[in-house]
């Protein structure tokens, strides 16, 4: 290899070489642990051998390489992660992936119409104008509107991810 070609090669980002190197070592189905993801990142396991700014320091950088992995691996490779408790990640089948992908979906739609239904409903009212009480009930309706879409939607697949 050239000069050239290993400077290339050496500025490339972190993830997309670890990304190609999962890609090859692994295929879906595969069951991932947590160790192999530290050791291709060069990041040693927090452990009870650290003080805890430092575990939280490689934890933090570990989440963000994680992170920009998972996405690369999903758009170059069709390779979507689960995460498994205690052990690390899954490589999700295909035949499996569009169940998990809207289940995921679903749970993250059902969690923010939650926290906007809060906010929405725990207003001062007494404090605001008869123009904003308005605003506040039309976004509520809104709010209402889209939770019974969303309702419709989680009766008609009843799906879960957390298998």
């Amino acid at each position: 290899m050239t000069r050239a070609a290993t400077a290339v090669k050496q500025a490339r980002p972190l993830w997309e070489t670890v990304t190609e190197a999962f890609a090859t070592e692994h295929t879906y189905g595969d069951a991932v642990p947590h160790k192999w993801f530290y050791q291709h990142f060069g990041l040693e396991r927090p452990g009870s051998n650290m003080n805890y700014e430092e575990g939280q320091k490689i934890q933090l950088k570990h989440l963000m390489l994680m992170n920009q992995l998972r996405e690369l691996l999903l758009v170059r490779h069709s390779m979507m992660l689960l995460p498994r408790s205690g052990f690390g990640y899954e490589v999700v089948k295909p035949s499996r992936q569009t169940v998990y992908a809207e289940a995921e979906a679903l749970d993250k739609v059902n969690k923010a119409l939650s926290k906007g239904r809060m906010k929405l409903t725990f207003v001062a009212k007494d404090q605001l104008t008869p123009e904003e009480q308005t605003e506040n009930y039309d976004a509520l309706c809104r709010l209402s509107l889209l939770e019974h879409m969303h309702t419709r939607v989680k009766k008609d697949r009843r799906v879960s991810y957390k298998t």
